[in-house]
């Protein structure tokens, strides 16, 4: 082996062993030291689109669409809710946010996919990748805090009616959403910190968009510090959550249970958009929380292309239609709003507690026809009697006038 000697062939050396060493997420220090390096990382991120370039005309129609309806939907939702003060109850006010929050991740995901498909633009900046990983997350957080306050609503509404407005008062509704919001949004910010530090050996994402778990897998050393942080916030937000909520539900399920058939259909009337929606979303990201940490290469591109962004596109466009469709006063109130269809009172359930209340009502106003109904009959009989004594005093005068004629041809008759 022949020696080295020259220093420039040193110099060179260490170069190349500097750079090797730094590649694969270590360097040495002036002492000789091999320490982890934290700080390096690709300045883009390649992003998987497969075959979706060769339509992209067609799939940028697609996302165009779809970010059009749901940024439509989401806010006639939200501003006739805010419009309308009779909406301004808790089980509106969750509503409205939960369209908010749809509009936040549709922001998020809809303009930078049809900037790459229309530009053919696979590539994306670090920066930008982890900023998209944190506010998706914030999005996805958002949106199972949401849903669990709305499942609490729920259960207060129907399980403990006579408490509902002392328990579910506006400035509650402000103080779970901003705790649960605050929280995740440090939750998430510390998930993303630690996702920063990691060194990577590639820039591949698998995905159309990037996520958190698809960049830590390129990372060059060990990453269980961010596996278990990442299962601490799965087990809160996708079991504990979600265990809250299904808890909540079967409560309701048995007080109906003991009740009429009339209850059970105006309860599950109620609930039953707020769990199509609550499965929906958990139902696809568990799917993806397990297929991309054990199997991301198994399925087929299009497969997983497809359940990746469901997340990010059914929820915001299924709310504010399942919402806005079933619930009859905010579809009444829509109407309005668009002017197809003019209301003349105000009809509708609030909460559950107020049901039979507000179902009294439009019985109290038929009674009130009734009697109007009632009045008009009387005065007509009124007016039919004093006709009848009406005529029977002309009948009674034609009679004294005749009786009197009579007598008076009596009287001459006995003259003569």
């Amino acid at each position: 082996m022949q020696n080295i000697t020259s220093p420039a062939e040193l110099s060179l050396t260490f170069g190349v062993i500097t750079d090797l060493n730094y590649l694969y997420g270590t360097c040495y220090t002036d002492t000789g030291r091999m320490e982890n390096s934290s700080d390096f990382h690709p300045s883009e991120m390649t992003l998987t689109f497969g075959d979706v370039s060769e339509h992209r005309i067609l799939y940028c129609t697609i996302t165009l669409l779809g970010y059009i309806m749901t940024v439509t939907a989401s806010t006639i939702v939200v501003v006739t809710i805010v419009l309308h003060k009779p909406l301004q109850e808790p089980m509106y006010v969750f509503i409205a946010i939960l369209c908010v929050n749809g509009l936040y991740g549709s922001m998020i995901f809809y303009p930078s996919l049809l900037i790459n498909l229309l530009y053919q633009l696979h590539t994306i900046s670090y920066t930008a990748c982890l900023t998209q990983v944190y506010c998706l997350y914030t999005y996805g957080s958002f949106e199972m805090t949401t849903l669990t306050a709305m499942a609490f609503d729920r259960y207060v509404c129907i399980c403990n009616p006579l408490r509902y407005n002392v328990i579910m008062s506006l400035s509650m509704v402000a103080r779970l959403i901003s705790g649960s919001w605050l929280f995740s949004i440090i939750i998430i910010g510390i998930n993303v910190t630690l996702t920063s530090r990691l060194p990577l050996c590639d820039s591949v994402i698998l995905k159309i968009y990037c996520d958190n778990w698809s960049v830590v897998r390129l990372s060059c050393i060990d990453t269980t510090v961010n596996n278990i942080f990442g299962l601490f916030v799965a087990a809160v937000y996708l079991f504990f959550l979600l265990f809250l909520i299904l808890s909540s539900y079967i409560s309701i399920l048995r007080v109906c249970y003991k009740s009429s058939a009339e209850v059970i259909s105006k309860a599950l009337q109620a609930c039953m958009p707020q769990f199509i929606t609550t499965i929906t979303f958990v139902t696809d990201v568990l799917f993806e929380f397990f297929i991309y940490r054990w199997t991301p290469t198994n399925l087929p591109y299009e497969v997983r292309m497809f359940m990746s962004i469901q997340p990010l596109v059914t929820p915001p466009l299924l709310n504010p239609l399942l919402y806005g469709l079933k619930m009859t006063e905010i579809r009444l109130r829509i109407f309005q709003l668009l002017r197809l269809k003019k209301i003349s009172s105000h009809k509708g359930p609030q909460n559950y507690a107020l049901l039979q209340e507000e179902e009294e009502e439009p019985g109290a106003s038929e009674e009130e026809d009734d009697e109007d109904d009632g009045e008009k009959e009387d005065g007509e009989k009124e007016k039919e009697d004093s006709e009848e004594q009406d005529g029977e005093k002309k009948k009674n005068k034609v009679k004294t006038d005749h009786s009197s004629e009579k007598s008076k041809l009596l009287k001459s008759d006995i003259t003569e």
